[in-house]
């Protein structure tokens, strides 16, 4: 009877001492989440008091789930075909197209917003993968000169006539970006800062000056590795559908643009992550862009040779290596961004900027030092 006592105590100490680890465990991972999600929230914050320095660009969502966005809480339709309306086309994209086309522009298929709503779909806290918001957005299939034609033209540099023009179009229902401009295709892509070097070194790129290879857009500055726009061919690889319509991701954009703009192929079954972290809206064009990093181990010999054969290498004139391994570095490079922000596209500001603070290479109050 003793014996059978002494068991029957020792299996229920077992079992509360493996449900008391567990209750730990638990604790711990919401502890630990709250921290992360706090930190990130005042990184938010502080970096809300310098956006003028990403001029043009203003931060609409960041990510619930420890600051990123998860794929599940990102879903991107695509619903309809985009039309430029035909007072558009026959005032602009008519006039043009031959300019374009001597230009050596193609007029590719991309991919726009109808409609976006951020919003709540559980009343619980988050924690251990649930997940508590959604990011939904509407879109249609559009074409790269409905956007010369419309956003292309809210520049000060595009022709007089054609700005003014767009812009009395605006007049009709103003500027929000959780109201896309329904004559516009609201274009959406995709900005990656690259750390290589297991995340020790930074690589920029210096755009390209030819038209033919996107210089059109801030020639000649300095930008993100990887800055992609969404295709309707960039399926979601774990559920091509939803509500049955095509579902898009812009992690398999990130993983293109990766390839495309960079020749790196994004290793699967490792512990490379892309992270997306910020939605922007340009309040100057009006299109909308995720931001966010991924971390390689590759050296800088290993990118610069992966870029010398990359498809579209000649969007880039040449790469950029910064030093990031520790913090000093990382806030020289804000300083420099401070001191010489008319050689910086305003993406690779807020792409470099905010990854930083989300690696955690450097502090809020740090950024703020830096920047005084």
């Amino acid at each position: 009877m003793e014996i059978a006592s002494f068991i029957a105590g020792t299996i229920f100490g077992a079992v509360i001492g493996y449900c008391i680890e567990k209750i730990l465990d638990a604790l711990g991972e919401r502890v630990f989440s709250l921290r992360k999600r706090q930190y990130w929230q005042q990184a938010h914050r502080t970096w809300k008091k310098y956006e003028s320095l990403s001029y043009g660009l203003e931060v609409i969502q960041t990510g619930w789930k420890d600051g990123a966005f998860s794929e599940d809480q990102v879903v991107l339709t695509v619903d309809s075909t985009f039309e430029l309306p035909r007072e558009i086309a026959s005032n602009i994209r008519d006039r043009h197209i031959q300019e374009w086309e001597t230009n050596n522009l193609t007029n590719n298929q991309q991919y726009g917003i109808a409609a976006i709503d951020p919003r709540r779909i559980s009343d619980e806290v988050a924690f251990q993968g649930s997940t508590s918001h959604e990011l939904r957005i509407h879109g249609h299939i559009c074409k790269y000169f409905d956007f010369l034609s419309t956003h292309r033209c809210l520049l000060p540099n595009a022709p007089q006539d054609d700005r003014l023009f767009i812009e009395s179009i605006l007049q009709r229902h103003g500027r929000h970006y959780l109201e896309p401009a329904p004559e516009f295709p609201n274009q959406l892509s995709i900005g990656l800062s690259l750390f290589c070097e297991k995340g020790n070194c930074l690589v920029l790129t210096r755009r390209t000056k030819l038209p033919s290879s996107g210089g059109l857009w801030f020639g000649d500055t300095i930008f993100n590795a990887v800055g992609e726009m969404m295709t309707p061919t960039d399926t979601d690889s774990n559920n091509s559908q939803y509500e049955g319509s095509t579902r898009l991701s812009p992690w398999t954009t990130a993983k293109r643009g990766l390839f495309e703009e960079v020749g790196i192929r994004f290793q699967k079954g490792t512990d490379w992550i892309i992270v997306l972290h910020s939605l922007a809206w340009d309040n100057r064009i009006l299109d909308y862009k995720f931001f966010g990093h991924i971390i390689t181990p590759l050296s800088r010999g290993d990118v610069k040779q992966h870029w010398m054969a990359a498809p579209d290498r000649h969007e880039s004139w040449e790469l950029i290596f910064f030093d990031t391994s520790n913090k000093e570095q990382c806030l020289e490079i804000v300083r420099m961004i401070d001191e010489q922000r008319s050689d910086w596209a305003s993406e690779g500001i807020l792409c470099t900027i905010r990854s930083l603070l989300h690696l955690r290479k450097i502090t809020p109050d740090e950024l703020k030092r830096a920047l005084k």
